[in-house]
C-alpha cells in the first residue's frame, strides 16, 4: 500500500483545473482513492485507471491537490464521480497551507 495516488488531467479536461493565478494544474495527487500509488486519469470526463474506466455503482468523492508548477500556489479540488463519470468539480480549501487563497 502506498501513501497516495497520482491523478492526471488530460488535455481534453484541463480547462477548469487552474490555480488562483490562472495557471493550468494537470498533475495532482489524492489520498481519497485506494492509496496504492496508482495513476488515475480524468479523460473526457471519465475516471480512468490503467486505460479502463473506473465503474462503480455508487458515488465517489475525491479531493485532488497539487502545488501549481508555475507559481507554487496550493490548489485543491473536490471531485464527484458517479459510475466513473465526473458530475461535479469544486474548489476545495481544507488542509491548505495558511495564507494561500484558491479562486
Amino acid at each position: 500500500m502506498g501513501m497516495y495516488d497520482n491523478f492526471d488531467v488530460s488535455p481534453f479536461d484541463s480547462g477548469g483545473f487552474v490555480c488562483a493565478n490562472g495557471h493550468e494544474v494537470v498533475e495532482l495527487q489524492t489520498k481519497s482513492l485506494d492509496c496504492g500509488l496508482d495513476r488515475y486519469v480524468l479523460m473526457h470526463g471519465r475516471l480512468m485507471r490503467d486505460a479502463d474506466v473506473v465503474k462503480v455503482p455508487h458515488v465517489i468523492r475525491a479531493v485532488v491537490y497539487a502545488s501549481c508548477p508555475v507559481c507554487g500556489l496550493w490548489t485543491a479540488f473536490e471531485l464527484t464521480f458517479q459510475a466513473g463519470v465526473l458530475v461535479d468539480k469544486r474548489n476545495h480549501e481544507a488542509g491548505r497551507p495558511q495564507g494561500v487563497t484558491i479562486q
